[in-house]
């Protein structure tokens, strides 16, 4: 083999190896792109998620909200203690909720 065959096909060769190089740059700032068009799916449910909490807060009524002051007064002042069977099932139907939602 001649020197100057060795040398086309070492080119050959690098430039094979740099095509390969850049096919993976390329692939790789695909998959970073789409990573961050997930990021921004989930921002945007989260975003609409609280959109619908502020709703459905500003809709219950004043006296639902004073009775909510006057329990967390009451906690305040150590003079709240619910039924412990309410908090269970509270407890268990909050999680079957949860769980089949």
């Amino acid at each position: 083999m001649s020197d100057m065959q060795v040398s086309n096909d070492v080119k050959k060769i690098m430039q094979s190896y740099l095509k390969q190089i850049d096919g993976t740059k390329k692939d790789q700032k695909s998959e970073k792109a789409n990573a961050a068009k997930e990021d921004q799916v989930i921002i945007s449910d989260d975003a609409a998620d609280i959109a619908r909490a502020r709703e459905m807060a500003e809709e219950i009524p004043e006296a639902r909200q004073e009775k909510v002051a006057e329990i967390r007064k009451k906690i305040e002042n150590g003079e709240y203690s619910p039924p412990p069977e309410d908090i269970a099932k509270n407890i268990v139907s909050h999680y079957l909720i949860d769980t089949l939602a």
